[in-house]
């Protein structure tokens, strides 16, 4: 099988200062890469490429809804639990964990594959699971609720909704610059090689990888 898609790339040699990025169409799994030039811009004759990728991750072979990603995070300020997300196709596994320090996790059901929301309210965590099923975790039960119920949920103000890591995150900084303080005094910050924490008058610390992007 095989992906064609046409770049285009700087035409001037103030524009071939900075590099242009381009996203592919579709994901693409391969081993090999071909580079056909098809025009150039005199008197350019050089051409460099770099190729940003990763490991192939498991993807749900049924359709999913909107509200699944592979890698999301969420942050329960008022407990400290921050919670991780990376989606695993082996139902042995717990696709989610959460932690307080950043060494000590715990795992969530293995039938979950992401947690959706926190409602700081009463402290209700939100999820879905392997069979597109959104749930309730009140205690330690998880309960189905129905999609409409789900979309209230959406609508109140006391909810907290999980943030999802994009596909092509190429930063190694933190995303956006953005930080996340729990009432522990605990900040964490999520990259692109994994989930970062900073503990009370401590430095940043990398304490957890994404699985596809270890460096």
């Amino acid at each position: 099988m095989f992906f064609f898609q046409i770049f285009d790339g700087p035409t001037s040699s103030s524009a071939a200062i900075y590099p242009t990025f381009v996203k592919l169409a579709e994901p693409v799994v391969t081993r090999y890469i071909r580079i056909l030039p098809r025009k150039q811009s005199d008197p350019f004759h050089v051409m460099r490429l770099e190729v940003y990728g990763c490991l192939k991750e498991p993807m749900p072979s049924y359709f999913v809804p909107d509200d699944f990603s592979r890698r999301s995070y969420l942050l329960n300020n008022l407990t400290g639990d921050f919670y991780v997300c990376l989606y695993s196709d082996d139902r042995t596994k717990s696709s989610c964990q959460y932690t307080r320090d950043g060494y000590t996790w715990k795992k969530l059901s293995k039938r979950i594959v992401k947690v959706l929301a926190l409602d700081s309210r009463n402290f209700a965590i939100y999820g879905l699971d392997r069979s597109n099923s959104y749930l309730r975790l009140s205690g330690n039960d998880w309960t189905v609720i129905s999609l409409k119920q789900w979309e209230r949920v959406q609508l109140s103000l006391t909810v907290i909704l999980a943030r999802d890591v994009p596909e092509n995150l190429l930063r190694k900084d933190h995303i956006g610059g953005e930080i996340y303080e729990s009432s522990n005094g605990y900040q964490w910050a999520v990259s692109h090689p994994g989930v970062n924490m900073k503990s009370p008058g401590g430095n940043w610390v990398l304490v957890a990888t994404w699985k596809c992007c270890n460096h």
